[in-house]
């Protein structure tokens, strides 16, 4: 199998979205973003108001996004985006969050409470520093992890905040943290979710020299 790492544009979303939604189909916080008991309608407009919002997320300024190509087939098997150094916007339209009424099996209450933890150990690992990257999604297709495509995009991330000589974040589900501390990200703080049960983990990975 031959991978190729490319350049992806917003008007990608509808292909790659689903591939996120594949990837968390498990993972402990990504699962309660969707009420149970939902109709196959139900699911289909949760679907594309997701597409929707990744690909206003994907358009936002100061950020570069990759996607991974099976070279034989052309079918894109991963995505990842990262966000350069800036002032943070918060929530809304600008930060690539919907406007638009919420779908009726989306658990935004749970969002809202996710994305605060998210906010509130970024702030008490980085403070008020704006010089460094953000990685702001990193998704393979589930049939085709563990045979080093999330270690491609990542670089390609880390590339970018390399050459700028600059630190590079992220906020860790508890499947991917392994990816990030084989590349070399640090744990640098955790905020405890679900009374307890996983937490959102706060990790940096320090700027290193480019070797010409």
């Amino acid at each position: 199998m031959s991978i190729t790492i490319l350049p992806a544009l917003p008007t990608e979303a509808a292909t790659i979205t689903p591939i996120g939604v594949l990837a968390f189909a498990n993972d402990v916080f990504n699962a309660r973003l969707a009420k149970p008991n939902g109709t196959p309608a139900q699911h289909e407009e949760y679907l594309q108001w997701r597409i929707r919002r990744n690909e206003r997320r994907m358009a936002k300024p100061g950020g570069t996004w990759f996607k991974a190509v099976d070279a034989e087939t052309g079918e894109v098997v991963g995505c990842t985006g990262v966000q350069a150094p800036g002032p943070e916007e918060g929530e809304g339209e600008a930060n690539g969050e919907v406007q638009e009424a919420e779908p009726e099996i989306f658990n935004g209450e749970f969002m809202r409470e996710w994305h605060e933890a998210m906010e509130k150990v970024r702030k008490e690992c980085m403070g008020e520093r704006q010089d460094y990257w953000y990685v702001v999604s990193m998704v393979v297709h589930p049939d085709r992890q563990g045979k080093g495509i999330g270690k491609r995009l990542l670089e390609k991330d880390c590339e970018l905040a390399d050459a700028a000589g600059q630190d590079i974040y992220l906020e860790a589900s508890p499947a991917g943290k392994k990816l990030y501390l084989n590349a070399g990200f640090e744990v640098i703080g955790e905020k405890s979710m679900l009374d307890g049960a996983a937490a959102v983990t706060a990790m940096l990975r320090k700027a290193r020299p480019v070797v010409a």
